[in-house]
């Protein structure tokens, strides 16, 4: 079935794929396309944005990564500020917030707090304890949908086995199950796994406001499954964020001998048009691919025994794709502490 148009969402119809015409969709395209000065502009934020790699490593690791600038929890405070600068843009470019795996919904209600009404939310968990608790915590939105499915690089029926961790996220080992890493209550059943960029062909969803994917070591697998090197899908996830961390660590046994390091994933991503950010409490930093090159060093990057890694989460925009207030926005915050970097590094010269 042809996936229908995501455009203002009629009531009734929230969950279904009967979403609107052809109309929104060609109003979405303008309303997300540059004009030539606004180009312009971008491409002068962006070249800003840009550090003195050792003043990017600095502040990497000055600002901390646990629990300061770039800790792993604040991109629930850079997720609702980006919404939260969106209000009025929503009708017709987008009507979609996804987020895999929700764990137990903090940062899906946080989402959803964050949007108007109009904006659906549409989350995958594949733990049996935590969907449970998300779908109570997101009862009261009735804009908001939970799975109980993962997402991985290809279809699948994976039976769930393992330890409750408390978070809800397991990852797919090369057995083909799930496995929880620490210790509590067991769950053992059966999930579906689905390449997010097949779900949403088949659910009518053309276009997503903001993806977020954490999902304890399968993250190189849902991007895989985003299929960006198709152009409709570029369209489609313009906007997404993943989580890094100790998953990434090439020996890490969550990361299950996969073929992406954080590196791979990153040039990978850039190839294609997106340009990444570390995700902070008070803005955006530019993040080059080179940025996770072990091989350069890595003296910014942390080491728990399985291979080096950058921790926090990492936003991706579109360059050409992502709506124009998220490019200008973000890119915004980028320049600015681009420009304090650089100001840090002349200082330091005189």
């Amino acid at each position: 079935m042809k996936p229908a148009a995501v455009g203002r969402v009629s009531k009734g119809t929230i969950f279904g794929v009967q979403m609107g015409g052809s109309a929104p969709v060609a109003a979405a395209t303008a309303v997300t396309a540059a004009t030539a000065v606004e180009e312009d502009e971008l491409v002068d934020l962006l070249e800003r944005a840009n550090s003195v790699y050792a003043a990017l490593q600095n502040e990497y690791k000055t600002n901390g990564v646990y629990n300061s600038e770039y800790g792993s929890k604040n991109d629930f405070i850079a997720a609702k500020k980006l919404l939260l600068a969106g209000a009025g843009h929503f009708e017709v470019q987008d009507a979609v917030l996804m987020a895999a795996g929700t764990n137990e919904g903090q940062l899906a209600e946080v989402l959803l707090q964050s949007v108007p009404p109009e904006v659906r939310f549409v989350g995958f968990e594949i733990q049996e304890r935590a969907f449970g608790i998300v779908v109570q915590r997101l009862s009261k939105y009735p804009n908001a949908k939970v799975h109980r499915a993962g997402l991985g690089e290809v279809r699948a029926e994976m039976p769930v086995t393992g330890a409750f961790s408390g978070s809800g996220l397991f990852t797919l080992t090369k057995g083909n199950r799930f496995h929880g890493t620490a210790m509590g209550a067991v769950s053992a059943s059966n999930v579906s796994v689905h390449p997010i960029s097949e779900w949403a062909h088949q659910n009518g969803v053309q276009r997503v406001l903001y993806l977020v994917l954490d999902v304890e070591g399968s993250e190189p697998k849902a991007i895989r499954g985003m299929r960006l090197r198709r152009e409709e899908n570029r369209r489609r996830f313009a906007v997404f964020q993943y989580e890094l961390g100790g998953t990434w660590a090439m020996r890490d046994p969550r990361h299950m001998a996969d073929k992406w390091d954080q590196l791979r994933a990153a040039q990978h991503l850039e190839g294609l048009g997106y340009v990444l950010f570390l995700i902070g409490a008070h803005g955006w930093l530019r993040l080059p691919s080179a940025f996770f090159d072990i091989t350069a060093g890595g003296q910014h990057m942390l080491d728990e025994g399985y291979g080096k890694f950058v921790q926090g989460n990492v936003l991706c925009i579109h360059s050409e794709y992502a709506p124009l207030w998220i490019r200008k926005l973000v890119f915004g915050s980028a320049a600015q502490i681009g420009d304090r970097l650089r100001a840090s590094v002349q200082v330091a010269l005189k």
